[in-house]
């Protein structure tokens, strides 16, 4: 639900362990904008916006409830909500079910619902999960394919490694259907004033013009404001760093070289799929009907982009500090094709695979409190 490299963010969370086999776990948050001049493309960060924008104006606010079940077994079933900065009781209250609140509003915040499970044996973790923001079809011929049945799902095994402390090799599966994490902008008429001069017979002044005490005449004018309800802070994802319509194959090890220090080495394989739906600023169209025509989900037939990738670092942390050093290394490569977007739906790629483009990327850094 909330990614381990999603920006930080004000807000208040807390736990409850109402018995030594049922949790209840519940966050509310303020959300912030990514002031940038342009947004960078990629995996990271999606959105940027200028200081004094609000197209990103919004709060966060998830509930989960877990449960162990015999067998080494443990079943969670977990909502949130991004929604537009306002006060509602109702997102505030952590035993509210979000789905329910939102429905009695309308279709204005980007409500997103899930349920995971995962089992322990020894040496092993096999863990599965599942989320939607919208269902609409639940046809098996078509469950999958629907373009307004928008899921995410996710699966994988950690294994331990009898090397180091408490290593582990994980092996995962990552998928993201069109417009998952993305929400209809809404819009808004916000009134301002002009300020205008007035001629010499009034010629330009109308009746809603409005004289000021100063003796300046204003005109009213109304602008148009976009609102976005992505899961997006800061400019980044607040969930799995991918983009809609993608998938990934991810392989990783992680090595106790002592009790506070580890290396890690991560492979993944990523593949973008055209269509619609493939950007986080790509949304459903609010009024359904204009999207009729739309063609049934054809994942590998549109594939445009393919992303291969290996990590290596190190991590350090300290125990009298809450800090943690951090370096690393990564080699990416990329080959793509070019898209025909002369339609506003059904895009598609044409031509072949593009060279592949490398890229290098170096970090280091310091983490606090994290």
């Amino acid at each position: 639900m909330l990614s381990s490299q999603a920006p930080v963010f004000e807000g208040i969370e807390g736990n409850l362990n109402i018995t030594d086999w049922l949790r209840l776990s519940f966050i509310t948050g303020s959300l912030g904008g990514f002031a940038l001049a342009d947004g960078i493309e990629g995996n990271d960060a999606f959105f940027a916006q200028s200081l004094h924008s609000n197209e990103f104006n919004n709060n966060f606010t998830a509930n989960r409830v877990e449960v162990d079940l015999p067998w080494n077994l443990t079943f969670g079933i977990y909502e949130s909500v991004i929604w537009i900065k306002r006060f509602e009781l109702g997102y505030l209250n952590p035993l509210t079910i979000i789905m329910l609140q939102q429905s009695t509003m309308g279709d204005t915040d980007n409500v997103l619902a899930g349920l995971d499970l995962q089992w322990r044996i020894p040496g092993f973790r096999f863990y599965g999960s599942m989320a939607t923001t919208e269902m609409n079809s639940l046809s098996p011929g078509t469950f999958f394919t629907w373009y307004r049945n928008i899921l995410g799902y996710q699966g994988g095994v950690d294994i331990d490694l009898p090397v180091g402390n408490f290593s582990k090799f994980t092996f995962q599966y990552t998928k993201l259907s069109p417009f998952f994490y993305t929400h209809y902008p809404l819009t808004e008429r916000v009134l301002e004033y002009d300020e205008i001069t007035e001629t010499e017979y009034n010629e330009d002044l109308t009746d809603d013009d409005v004289l000021t005490e100063e003796g300046v005449y204003l005109r009213p004018v109304y602008t148009t404001n976009v609102i976005q309800t992505s899961y997006v802070n800061k400019g980044f994802s607040l969930g799995y760093p991918l983009h809609p319509n993608s998938d990934e194959f991810l392989v990783s090890s992680r090595v106790g070289i002592s009790a506070s220090m580890n290396a890690f080495l991560t492979l993944k394989y990523q593949r973008r799929s055209a269509q619609y739906g493939y950007a986080i600023d790509m949304s459903v169209n609010e009024k359904y009907k204009d999207m009729d025509d739309i063609e049934l989900k054809d994942f590998t037939g549109n594939l445009f982009e393919q992303t291969f990738s290996a990590e290596l670092g190190v991590t350090k942390t300290f125990q009298q500090f809450p800090l943690t050093l951090y370096g690393s290394y990564r080699l990416g490569a990329e080959t793509v094709k070019a898209l025909n977007t002369d339609t506003e739906w059904n895009h598609y790629p044409v031509g072949d695979w593009s060279d592949l483009a490398f890229d290098h990327v170096v970090q280091v850094g310091i983490t606090l409190y994290r």
